[in-house]
Parts: structure tokens; C-alpha cells; sequence
């Protein structure tokens, strides 16, 4: 009773006040709103910085080489990546882009007349060993080997062309739901691909859609050029 006594007054001041009463409520119920989406926000966060982009992140170093315009380059791409070889502890280096590094994403079809895009997927390229640099964990099928590898001097994009590709167990699912994509031939908007492996993860961006994982790998021969870019 004494308590009912106290908060009376109150009470009575409240009903005096239903303007200032309806608008203290709603600001409570927005500040409980917006306190109730950043707290999702930063969870989520959390959550997907636990994710892995599938490569071997604790043991990738990234260099990234730009060419002065107007200055002659003396070095080539494959000098390079022998110098890096040679640096103790090196057992990898590849020219190429890791995982969130401005991977292209295009569209991947199952037919050459390319009417009909099955996904969205991330397109990693690059020199010969770039698989093994990034540390790619293959569950099915054989990493690329060297004689199957284009030459990028003498590449070619005629239609007979296949590309020997690496695709995630992702994207494998999703263009082939409950067959084998080995030896299959997919098609992105330029050329053909052949599938010789299908890796566990590759993320190309960390974003909690199943399509962060649909991601394709394909390799060539570096020699005297000089791209001037991440390796």
C-alpha cells in the first residue's frame, strides 16, 4: 500500500500527459529496435569472420606488384615467382588473386549456346601452382598438372579449346545435383572448361549466402611477360 502510495502522483501525472506518455514509449521502442539490429548485425559479423575462405590463410603471403607507366620493366612474371621460390621457406608462388581480392564473378553455363546461366560464379586465375599456393584441399579428381596446362602467350579461345578447371564441391552440387562433375564441360561467357578436380572450399567473398562457394580455379603457363600485379 505505501509503495501504491508513492508512485500515485506519478500515475496521476502520466494520465495528465498521454502525448509526452505515447512518446516516451515509442522512443523506447525505437531505441529497443535499432539496440535489437546492431546487435544482430555484429553477431553476424562475428559469425562470418569464423568462416573459412577455404585456402590456407596462416601461410599465404601477398605481394603486390605494379608497373611504373613509361619505365621499361627488365624483370618478367616468371622471374619473379623463381625469385620467390628461392626465398627460404617459400614452398609456393603463383601469380594470382587469394580469396576477397576483387575475384571476378561471372555467370557459368552447361551448354556452348550460353542461353541459360545455371549460377553466379567467382573465377580464380592464374600461373601454374596457384592451387597449391592457396593451399586448396582436393577431395575428387587430380590437381592440374603441367602438361595439361595452356601456354598464356599461345592461349586460345577457339570453341574446341577446353580449359582444365578446379570447381568447389559447391558449385559441383549445384550444376550437377547427384552426379559426378569430373570430365564434365562447362562453359563462362568466353570459353570452355574441363572439370579435373573438385576442391572442398573456395569462398570468394564471406557474405552467409550458399553462393559465397560456388568458385572455379583455372592455371597457365607464365614466361616473358611481365603482369605487373598480385602474386
Amino acid at each position: 500500500m505505501r509503495t501504491f502510495r508513492q508512485i500515485q502522483p506519478i500515475l496521476a501525472a502520466l494520465r495528465s500527459h498521454k502525448t509526452a506518455v505515447i512518446l516516451l514509449v515509442l522512443e523506447i521502442a525505437l531505441t529497443m529496435a535499432v539496440l535489437g539490429n546492431l546487435v544482430f548485425i555484429v553477431y553476424g559479423t562475428i559469425q562470418r569472420s569464423h568462416v573459412s575462405t577455404g585456402v590456407a590463410e596462416s601461410q599465404i603471403g601477398l605481394i603486390q606488384s605494379i608497373t611504373v607507366i613509361g619505365e621499361q620493366s627488365r624483370g618478367t612474371t616468371a622471374g619473379d615467382l623463381a625469385a620467390l621460390r628461392n626465398v627460404p621457406g617459400v614452398t609456393h608462388a603463383a601469380y594470382g588473386g587469394p580469396p576477397l581480392w576483387y575475384v571476378e564473378r561471372d555467370p557459368v553455363f552447361l551448354d556452348p549456346s550460353r542461353q541459360h546461366p545455371v549460377a553466379q560464379m567467382y573465377e580464380f586465375q592464374g600461373s601454374q601452382d596457384l592451387s597449391r599456393t592457396l593451399g586448396l584441399h582436393i577431395v575428387e579428381g587430380h590437381d592440374f598438372s603441367d602438361d595439361e596446362l595452356p601456354v598464356l602467350a599461345k592461349m586460345s579461345m577457339s570453341k574446341d579449346f577446353q580449359f582444365p578447371v578446379l570447381i568447389t564441391r559447391a558449385l559441383a552440387d549445384r550444376l550437377y545435383p547427384g552426379g559426378n562433375a569430373l570430365g564434365r564441360v562447362l562453359y563462362d561467357g568466353n570459353a570452355a572448361a574441363r572439370v579435373v578436380g573438385i576442391v572442398d572450399h573456395l569462398r570468394g567473398e564471406i557474405t552467409g549466402r550458399p553462393d559465397d562457394d560456388y568458385s572455379m580455379v583455372y592455371e597457365y603457363v607464365v614466361g616473358a611477360q611481365n603482369m605487373g600485379a598480385a602474386s
